[in-house]
């Protein structure tokens, strides 16, 4: 079972692009193989912001939206997988809800009691395109798991 992550065919950096060959190095293996990409679980979309408050100012990419998912409805699809056996590539699967950066980056300042001043800027070249485009989405939604905000309240608990 490979987990990858929503866009690592369509948003170019290298780790993605890293995560696309492990993809393309199993699929020509003789294993029997399942992959299942997922949307960016709370935790990563947190620490991301927790880095990014380390500024006196935070940028974000304008017009980028994520879709935060509960790591625990990405575990138990994993935990199916391995029941189940070989399922080749699943529909990719992401969170209830999508979320423009800079409202993420408005969230995560508001839990931790942080004021910051956050611009929202258009990232440059096809890596920003990509992310415009909605290259982290999917239309695949769970209904299940904590939403991002359930998240975030259990961060101030």
């Amino acid at each position: 079972v490979l987990p990858n992550p929503v866009g690592c065919d369509v948003v170019p950096s290298k780790y993605f692009r890293a995560r696309e060959a492990g993809e393309g190095a199993l699929t020509r293996s003789r294993l029997s193989w399942t992959i299942s990409r997922f949307t960016q679980f709370h935790q990563l979309v947190w620490d991301a912001a927790e880095r990014a408050a380390r500024r006196a100012v935070v940028v974000v990419p304008a017009e980028t939206r994520v879709q935060p998912l509960d790591v625990e409805i990405a575990a138990l699809r994993i935990a199916d997988v391995v029941e189940v056996g070989s399922s080749g590539r699943l529909p990719d699967l992401g969170g209830p809800q999508t979320f423009e950066m800079k409202a993420v980056m408005k969230s995560y300042l508001l839990a931790t009691g942080k004021r910051r001043r956050v611009f929202s800027v258009n990232f440059p070249g096809i890596r920003g395109a990509a992310l415009r485009a909605g290259g982290l989405l999917t239309e695949h939604r769970s209904e299940y798991g904590k939403t991002w905000n359930e998240f975030v309240a259990g961060k101030l608990v």
